[in-house]
């Protein structure tokens, strides 16, 4: 089990209950049944959701099953979990659950009143009975088997909370008097699965994004922040009808996640250029213009407008554009780079996200009464999607097949060959550097620079 804050930008090993030696091991409940230790075993575990909030875990040993119900029990955000065992009448049943919380974030540990502890954070395991403690173990005597629950809570407070964090949540909660959004919109489908899948992802959603509307791209890669992804998930909130949970997600893109050059955030990082990923600017306008269409909130379109011009505008700078009418850079859709190979040409992936974003972008300027503004990126938004689909010698499909990139001279950039000449003064620590007698090793040609 992992436990982190939404919003910090941890890998898994930065999360609270990762542990150096034994991994995610002691996160794990031990059952003793008649004094023989029991623990789950990959073979013989499901993990789904419950309703209407669980993650239920069950899992069954020779002399046992047992099912364990974990949700968020409160405001504040404390996770509950329920374990109930059973096996013949008469079994002697305990339950023990370890604290073995991450030394990196954690350096003090107690075992009274519940098991704590303390450092960057303050984290606290406790029962709802009485247990029995001892170092970094709470051993819970369920007295048999008769189906009653036994309660585990796992509490976080707030040293690790920043202010802007406190400020957010005071704010959610003044709004929902709950951690869980109760939209006002309920999907309604004919199969049970399609409405079980879709409540669990709206639950997700929330469970994933801070109260500032940031979130983790990656727990077990990256650490990072993605404009892209961040448009993603602000779209799909419009789609649950969670509005106020897109509002959160887009203020954070307007606010954190672009500048005032109108680039929108990679990798928690800004890159211009030949290096820009301009699909990350359409998504972005057409999330706004669908949060705009679902709650018709125009004093939010007009407190970011300055905003949403830079990032309209930042495709159709010059070095971007090309004689044949689409964008041109030296970024593919899957984030590499010159060095790696990928040359001067145009990419599907920035064409249609920009041609549908510039179109959002345009309907938007129509409600603020931006004339100018609509025209030129309604205009431009059909230029890129009619070279896309039409050009004689560059457009992007043939034969009824989609063509992933093409270079400026108009061939198909099906291969990458590394392009070890490419330099730009900045990047320099990045790049591949040439090998030297006293220094032989192979280049390393890794998209994502913070991987050695």
């Amino acid at each position: 089990m992992l436990l982190a804050l939404p919003g910090r930008m941890a890998r898994k090993e930065g999360t609270m209950l990762w542990h150096p030696e034994h991994r995610l091991r002691r996160t794990m409940l031990t059952v003793i049944v008649d004094g023989v230790r029991y623990s789950p075993q990959h073979d013989s575990t499901i993990v789904e959701w419950g309703e209407p909030e669980d993650v239920v875990i069950r899992w069954t040993t020779g002399a046992a099953s047992v099912e364990e119900r974990l949700h968020i029990a409160t405001s504040m955000g404390n996770l509950t979990r329920d374990v109930i065992v059973k096996c013949e009448p008469g079994t002697v049943v305990e339950v023990e659950a370890a604290l073995y919380a991450n030394p990196v974030l954690f350096d003090e540990f107690r075992a009274a009143d519940g098991l704590s502890a303390s450092g960057y954070h303050q984290l606290r395991l406790h029962t709802a009975g009485d247990s029995r403690l001892f170092e970094r173990f709470c051993t819970v005597d369920s007295g048999g088997s008769n189906g009653e629950p036994i309660r585990f809570h796992y509490t976080v407070r707030g040293v690790g909370f920043l202010a802007s964090d406190e400020r957010a949540r005071s704010r959610y909660l003044d709004k929902s008097g709950s951690v869980y959004v109760r939209s006002s919109f309920e999907h309604v489908a004919s199969s049970g699965s399609i409405q079980r899948q879709f409540q669990h992802s709206r639950r997700s959603m929330r469970a994933a994004v801070s109260f500032d509307g940031r979130f983790n791209a990656s727990l077990f890669q990256y650490e990072f922040e993605w404009g892209m992804d961040a448009a993603m998930v602000a779209s799909a909130a419009c789609a649950a009808g969670d509005h106020e949970l897109a509002a959160e997600v887009i203020d954070n893109i307007v606010s954190r996640l672009s500048n005032d050059d109108g680039m929108i955030a990679e990798a928690g990082r800004f890159r211009g250029g030949e290096l820009s990923e301009l699909n990350g600017n359409g998504a972005v306008l057409n999330a706004i213009n669908r949060y705009h269409r679902c709650t018709r909130d125009v004093a939010f379109i007009r407190e970011h407008w300055h905003r949403i011009v830079a990032i309209a505008e930042y495709p159709l700078r010059e070095e971007f554009k090309h004689e044949c009418g689409m964008l041109r850079t030296r970024r593919d859709f899957w984030e590499r780079f010159p060095w790696q190979g990928v040359g001067d040409g145009f990419e599907l992936g920035h064409q249609v996200y920009c041609s549908v974003g510039l179109a959002a972008a345009a309907e938007l300027a129509d409600v603020v009464g931006d004339a100018a503004h609509a025209q030129r990126w309604r205009s431009a938004s059909q230029r890129i999607r009619t070279s896309t689909l039409e050009h004689p010698t560059h457009r992007l499909i043939e034969n009824g097949t989609f063509i992933r990139r093409r270079r400026v001279d108009g061939t198909h950039e099906n291969a990458l060959a590394p392009d070890t000449e490419w330099r730009l003064a900045e990047y320099d620590p990045y790049l591949p550097q040439r090998a030297t007698a006293s220094d032989a090793r192979e280049p390393s040609l890794n998209c994502e620079p913070d991987i050695t």
